[in-house]
This record gives C-alpha cells, sequence and structure tokens, in this order.
C-alpha cells in the first residue's frame, strides 16, 4: 500500500447499516446493484470508500471502484486481497462474473476467462477448473449417440422419471445432470440418491453431478445487470453456451433434451436458448418433451411442494414415484416438510 499511502483496506461489517449504506452508493454510482455477501472489503480514502468487493461462497462480486479513484490499481489490491481470503479458508477455485471491460484487470491477478456472452464475463482461478471438469468427463465419454438432460429435481418426481425414460429411448446413452447447487429445499445429496436409485432399472441411464458449470439462477449475480428482466436471458445464454463449448463435446453429446414448460418464464428462457445455440455447437435441435398430467395438472417438483405445505399426502404419493415418497415419511424427510410447511406459498 505505499505508492497510496493514504489508501487503507478495512472489513466492511455487513451488519452495520451506515456501512453497508455506503458501499451501496458507491455501487450504486457504478450501475450495480449489492448481491447477498458473506464477506465484503473497502479500499478507503480517509472516510471516503473508494473501491469496495466481496465473496459469497466461492465467487467475488460486487467490485466497483469510484470514478475519481481509477487508474489507481486500487482493484488489482483489491481483488488480491479477496483471493488470498478465499484461499485461507480452503477455496481452491474461485470464481467471477463481471462486465466483459473489467476481464484485463481478473486476468492481470491470475483469472482466466471460461465464456463470455452477451454482457457477462465468466473468469475463474485455481484448479480443478474448467478444463479440469472436462478432462475428467472426457475418461467416461461412451461410443454411441449420448443424449442428455438437466434436472433440479426438488424433488423427483414422476414426471422426472417419465422424462428420463423416454429422453433414454431416444440415444444409446443419457447424462442426467442432477444440479448442484444447494439452494434447494431438498439438498443435493437427497435430490442425488433419489435419481439414482429411482433410473438404476435403466440401463442407458448415467446420473452425474452437475458440478460447478451447471450454472444455478439462484447463484448467478445479477447485480451488474441494469434490469433484473434481463438476468434470466443473459444466465440461460451463458450456461447454454458453456455446456454447448465445453460438456457436449468432453462427452460426446449430440442431442439435449428438456421438458416442455408452457408457463414458467425461467425454464421458457432456457428451452429458448438451447433451441438458438447448441446447434452452433453441431448438437441436434433440442428435443422438448411434453410432461406427464395427473388428471388435469402437469406433474411438477412445484405442485409436488405445494401438496406437501398443505399436508395432502395423498397427493402427493399421486405424483411421485415410491422411494421419494419412502424418503419423505423418515425423520429427514419430515424436517424437509417442515421447512416446506414454514416458507413455501399455498
Amino acid at each position: 500500500m505505499d505508492e497510496f499511502s493514504q489508501i487503507e483496506l478495512r472489513e466492511i461489517n455487513l451488519s452495520f447499516k451506515w456501512e453497508v449504506r455506503r458501499m451501496d452508493d458507491l455501487l450504486r454510482r457504478c450501475g450495480i446493484r449489492r448481491d447477498p455477501l458473506e464477506y465484503a472489503v473497502g479500499l478507503y480514502d480517509g472516510e471516503e470508500l473508494a473501491c469496495c468487493g466481496g465473496f459469497d461462497g466461492s465467487t467475488v462480486k460486487c467490485v466497483a471502484v469510484d470514478p475519481a479513484h481509477r487508474g489507481e490499481a486500487l482493484m488489482n489490491t483489491l481483488i488480491s486481497h479477496l483471493q488470498e481470503k478465499l484461499v485461507y479458508r480452503g477455496v481452491k477455485n474461485i470464481k467471477v462474473f463481471t462486465k466483459p471491460e473489467n476481464e484485463a484487470i481478473f486476468t492481470s491477478v491470475g483469472f482466466h476467462v471460461v465464456d463470455k456472452v452477451d454482457q457477462v464475463l465468466l473468469l475463474e482461478s485455481g484448479h480443478p477448473g474448467i478444463r479440469d471438469y472436462t478432462a475428467a468427463l472426457e475418461k467416461e465419454r461412451r461410443e454411441g449417440i449420448n443424449g442428455a438432460i438437466v434436472m433440479n429435481c426438488n424433488p423427483f418426481t414422476k414426471g422426472h422419471r417419465y422424462l428420463i425414460e423416454y429422453a433414454a429411448s431416444r440415444c444409446d446413452w443419457l447424462n442426467v445432470f442432477v444440479v448442484r447447487e444447494d439452494k434447494s429445499l431438498f439438498p443435493f445429496d437427497v435430490r442425488y440418491d433419489l435419481v439414482k436409485r429411482g433410473t438404476a432399472d435403466l440401463p442407458n441411464v448415467i446420473v452425474r453431478d452437475g458440478g460447478d458449470y451447471m450454472i444455478s439462477s439462484s447463484t448467478f449475480p445479477s447485480y451488474f445487470l441494469k434490469e433484473y428482466s434481463s438476468a434470466t436471458r443473459v444466465h440461460a445464454n451463458l450456461d447454454v453456451d458453456i455446456f454447448g463449448k465445453f460438456i457436449a463435446p468432453a462427452l460426446g453429446i449430440s442431442v439435449r433434451f428438456a421438458g416442455e414448460e408452457p408457463f414458467d418464464p425461467v425454464t421458457l428462457e432456457y428451452n429458448k436458448a438451447m433451441i438458438e445455440i447448441l446447434p452452433k455447437y453441431g448438437l441436434e435441435k433440442p428435443q422438448i418433451i411434453e410432461r406427464l398430467h395427473s388428471g388435469h395438472e402437469v406433474i411438477s417438483a412445484g405442485r409436488v411442494r405445494r401438496h406437501l405445505a398443505k399436508g395432502e399426502m395423498d397427493r402427493v404419493r399421486e405424483c411421485v414415484p415410491d422411494l421419494t415418497y419412502e424418503f419423505l415419511l423418515t425423520e429427514r424427510g419430515a424436517q424437509i416438510i417442515q421447512r416446506i410447511k414454514e416458507t413455501v406459498s399455498v
């Protein structure tokens, strides 16, 4: 810090409203909204906040420099500090979502570009990275027509089973990627186990951990996009582009499947992104599968959660395989149901 000795690096206490307000003011001047943060830090010129940033999990975000202090290498100092802090916490792979114009700042402190789409640049540093991930997938590549479907399964329903059966009947090998990001009411280990056991009788189905590159909408930082409505589109484009550029070629995937979605705008945007982007990487046009119905309603995980919130276990049983229903009767299942009753609107 000798080259600008008046600048001091200090942690921003996120429980102090006046400190957060000062950070919000700087972010706002830079066209950024504050996203949830575990840790935040600032570079201060006296009591003036000249630069700020933070991280949530392993992702660096909300980085901004006051226009009056640009050109002073403050961001390099701040990013290096956040990297050191994350490494100290045991994080081996650090990611950052930022505007494309910030690429040089991050590459100068050891980050490298994963992908760039629209208004978003995804970079990472450390290992395992995208190259390590795809190298591991390449070792498991199988001959024949390889397909893929990405699912959250919150929880695993008869609808999910139907989609998997349908897709598996149309390729030699079906790779089912279960989204790893753990913001769902049903934790990843539960979701993965239910899908794994619920498809064990299908010999050409391979259930895979979605890893760090099936990016969840709940963790995708939209803080630097001017309109919240554009975040879904950009996120879908980035997620699908990474799949087409890295994951599909690693496993020799030539077709991706998805469930039809007439109502949910997020899924609609994903399906649209797949149709537009995946053929550019040599994949077939995605196959959109009509959803399974029970009565007049589509069977969906959201419907199951609503029935659980109301205590309608008979209705739940109509929508889920036996193994999912049996899990719900366990002690851990009861704990999840209680959380659903506390959080799901009915």
